[in-house]
């Protein structure tokens, strides 16, 4: 059973959905640039795990990211 799903942006957090739910919905205003969306879970065997995406908004999600080799 899920205890928590954490929604973050840019490493703020910005929602906590609690309980055992099977679909969370979200709704983000942003302005142009570039994020990164992050979403943490938890279940009640503190099992839990993280995924994080970078994103842009009218620019590449990419914009001043220096490749490394």
């Amino acid at each position: 059973e899920i205890e928590y799903v954490e929604l973050f942006v840019n490493d703020e957090l910005k929602k906590t959905w609690t309980g055992n739910q099977e679909e969370v919905t979200e709704t983000l205003a942003l302005p142009d640039g570039t994020y990164k969306i992050g979403i943490k879970a938890q279940n009640n065997k503190s099992r839990g795990g993280e995924s994080i995406i970078q994103i842009g908004v009218n620019k590449p999600w990419d914009e001043g990211v220096t490749p490394t080799p």
